[in-house]
């Protein structure tokens, strides 16, 4: 019950979000913009998205190779979908953690499928946080950037202590996890094996970064089809900013949250924010259609 009142909850925020900057755009104008795009805009965004699964399900095959566990890529590409898709319903992409039931299946653990989850979110923040870093420097003080340089870096100092050192997991097993922690028996090994295989790191990280400059890429040139000249190394740090907000979980997979984020911030590049907006909507009622799809025919088992 309370979980639903939660989930409801956000769910306003993001429709209240949405309405304000519609509302504050209009929508005429909004219909207007994307009534102007071509065939061709829906084709690219549709591919970018397609990539970014796909690249996604890579990126987990991985890491379940760098722990020795193997799994179907075909199945593995079905419940990525999957997962992927139930994050787009669920505040903070905390739904794609959803694979790791599937995962079971073929012999990993909780604790190791949470390892390999965590481990994938953490390099995907690493990339987005490095990419936003020009887009930070370009609209912030030096003092801003050096904030978040500082703040990124003990975020993963934190993460190493916690997850990689042996005091630190005896910290999370008796404070935090107690009882529970029965559960998540292996999760110390799944760490060690991942990190005593840093080439398996090195190539989700590699891929990682090519799957969101394929999105970046494609948004780019939309935007460029509308006349607006910004330059690339923009886009992809303003891209790579709105994402990383959009897990602040106040509303439903941060939806609102990003386009609200991407309103101001192109709007301070200079940028019509109306054209990127009406693109961000495509990417996301695109990305619904997909989710909405894949979950009527998620896998049973």
């Amino acid at each position: 019950m309370r979980q639903a009142a939660f989930l409801i909850l956000k769910l306003v925020v993001s429709a209240t979000l949405l309405g304000f900057f519609i509302y504050k755009i209009g929508v005429a104008t909004i219909i207007s913009t994307l009534s102007s795009m071509h065939t061709w805009h829906f084709i690219v965004a549709l591919a970018s998205i397609a990539a970014n699964i796909f690249i996604g399900a890579i990126n987990i095959n991985i890491l379940l190779n760098s722990i020795d566990k193997k799994v179907p890529f075909w199945k593995l590409q079905r419940y990525y979908l999957t997962s992927w898709s139930v994050g787009l319903f669920v505040p903070g992409k905390i739904g794609e953690f959803s694979i790791i039931h599937y995962l079971k299946k073929y012999g990993t653990s909780i604790s190791e499928g949470i390892v390999v989850s965590l481990a994938d979110k953490g390099i995907t923040f690493v990339v987005l946080v490095f990419l936003s870093l020009a887009g930070i420097y370009a609209y912030s003080s030096q003092t801003v950037l050096i904030a978040v340089i500082l703040s990124s870096i003990l975020f993963s100092m934190l993460a190493i202590v916690f997850f990689v050192t042996e005091r630190g997991r005896n910290f999370i097993k008796s404070r935090i996890l107690g009882k529970k922690s029965k559960t998540f028996k292996g999760f110390a090994k799944a760490i060690k094996k991942i990190f005593s295989k840093p080439e398996f790191i090195a190539l989700n990280t590699s891929l990682t970064l090519f799957k969101w400059m394929i999105t970046v890429v494609s948004f780019y040139f939309i935007l460029l089809s509308f006349g607006e000249n910004i330059p690339f190394i923009w886009v992809a740090s303003i891209y790579s900013a709105t994402i990383i907000i959009s897990l602040i979980p106040i509303s439903l997979s941060g939806l609102g949250v990003k386009e609200g984020a991407a309103y101001f911030l192109f709007e301070a590049a200079g940028i019509n924010a109306t054209t990127a907006i009406s693109i961000y909507l495509i990417f996301t009622l695109l990305g619904y259609a997909i989710a909405i799809c894949a979950i009527a025919l998620a896998p049973k088992d």
